[in-house]
């Protein structure tokens, strides 16, 4: 479907096997054909990216360029094969590299990240075939490119530059329009679902894990300078007040960061107590995202002197590091 009446801009939208429901894949047909994210590799994406192509009269076997926004399945899956198909270019992010290249570094950061955080060995049993199953709807990228090899992305008579986005991952990246004012965000913003900052492996950090969510709200900053008249998410409707959308996220995680204080002064020290007595329904299935949310809350009131953290016996313990206070500053 074609989403703009000035540039050859289509979008495409893909079922996916996840709570998230589908995902929207986005088209440039001019000068090159290029297809922003792919899709999971399942048969249910394939046949309807095909349908979807075809209808727009778009060949899949003449695409020329992916880009990737993220690293994650539901974006990247069906890449190795299309570029396969088509002889096409991967780009994304260096940082994201590693992921899609499926290197076993990243398995050990996972692991690392459930044993730290305390989980039951029925539930770490869960989480596992879970991560596998995620794991199942993707092929790894063993040639993929830089986008910094690219000037940015002609759409048209346009060109689209490209933005970094961190906090959904490490190497999110969007692309700018800014004569139009578009924005195609990935999942860096995505209308009815707050942040989901994602932990990653980072060196430099103490814990060394991203922090993902004071990225998050960096890049919500960039998005405000950039006063988008809209953004073309990952995932549902496009997001045409964005200084709406961030003070509803900002207020939700202040919130949620008051309930983790709330949960550890009443007695969670593990981060899967501490998701346990945010999520009660969703931690019991295995849910990998609920830890990941909770560790990015938890390093960030560790770094702002609000908890305290340290390790027993391999697992990660913490504690409130002063009375109760409301979390998070004001939004500027």
């Amino acid at each position: 479907m074609r989403i703009s009446s000035e540039l050859p801009l289509y979008r495409v939208t893909v079922p996916t096997p996840f709570p998230v429901g589908p995902v929207h894949l986005y088209v440039i047909a001019e000068p090159e054909l290029t297809l922003i994210d792919s899709g999971p590799r399942t048969r249910e994406a394939r046949a309807e990216l095909n349908r979807l192509l075809a209808a727009d009269g778009f060949d899949p076997e003449k695409i020329r360029r992916i880009i990737l926004t993220h690293s994650h399945q539901d974006h990247y899956g069906m890449a190795a094969e299309l570029a396969r198909r088509s002889g096409a270019a991967v780009y994304a992010h260096p940082v994201e590299h590693a992921v899609l290249r499926h290197d076993a570094s990243v398995r050990r950061f996972i692991d690392r990240l459930i044993a730290e955080s305390g989980t039951p060995p029925d539930l770490v049993e869960k989480m596992r075939r879970m991560i596998a199953f995620v794991g199942s709807t993707t092929e790894s990228l063993d040639d993929v490119r830089s986008i910094d090899e690219l000037p940015g992305v002609a759409c048209g008579d346009a060109r689209l530059e490209f933005v970094p986005l961190p906090g959904h991952t490490p190497g999110s990246v969007g692309l700018w329009e800014p004569r139009r004012s578009i924005l195609i965000g990935g999942d860096a913003a995505i209308s009815n679902i707050t942040p989901n900052p994602f932990s990653s492996p980072d060196a430099s950090q103490p814990h060394g894990r991203f922090r993902s969510l004071a990225e998050y709200w960096e890049t919500f900053r960039r998005i405000r300078q950039l006063n988008p008249a809209i953004i073309h998410a990952g995932h549902l409707e496009p997001i045409t007040d964005f200084p709406a959308y961030e003070k509803w996220s900002w207020d939700l995680h202040v919130r949620r960061q008051n309930l983790i204080v709330d949960a550890i002064t009443a007695g969670a020290r593990t981060v899967h107590q501490i998701a346990l007595a945010l999520f009660p329904e969703v931690v019991p299935q295995g849910a990998f995202l609920a830890l990941t949310e909770i560790l990015s809350h938890v390093d960030l009131l560790e770094e702002e002197g609000k908890i305290d953290a340290s390790f027993e016996n391999g697992i990660g313990v913490y504690h409130v590091a002063a009375p109760a206070m409301e979390c998070g500053a004001t939004l500027s």
